[in-house]
């Protein structure tokens, strides 16, 4: 009896373990602590959180000094957040594709707002990239409009 007792409390440990286990290859930091990831790869949550795929902002961005509409794409279920799977898409086509913004870098930091580079690319309907070298745009951000930082843990 006590070797079923001990064999079930190894099986729910190792459940436990298995399901608290988390695939996220990013950190979400506020804006103000920023300055530790400095020159880092990062991904900016605009206006209020978006979590799980939800609360998801539309934000005016510029591109090649043109106002573009983009919405944020959060791939979130809570346990699997990739890096890569969060992005910026414009709401418009351009010449019938979509701009995305698929990472930033970080230039500066001042007390009011962070200077960048966003990487952007074109993507088809079926969310293939069109460029092979993805188009840079230096740019800079104030922060109080910027809810998180997501930053990839490289």
């Amino acid at each position: 009896m006590l070797k079923h007792y001990l064999l079930a409390f190894i099986c729910l440990f190792c459940l436990f373990a298995v399901s608290a286990q988390d695939g996220s290859d990013m950190l979400y930091i506020p804006p103000d602590s920023l300055h530790k990831y400095f020159a880092r790869t990062i991904q900016v949550d605009f206006d209020r959180l978006s979590r799980r795929g939800r609360s998801l902002d539309t934000v005016s961005l510029s591109f090649k000094g043109s106002p573009i509409r983009f919405l944020e794409h959060r791939s979130d279920n809570g346990y699997n957040n990739w890096f890569y799977s969060q992005y910026l898409e414009s709401l418009d086509d351009i010449g019938g594709w979509h701009l995305r913004l698929v990472k930033t870098k970080v230039t500066s930091i001042s007390r009011d707002e962070i200077g960048v580079v966003n990487v952007f690319n074109f993507y088809n309907e079926n969310g293939v990239p069109l460029l092979p070298v993805p188009i840079e745009d230096k740019s800079s951000y104030r922060k109080k409009s910027i809810a998180e930082i997501l930053v990839l843990v490289e």
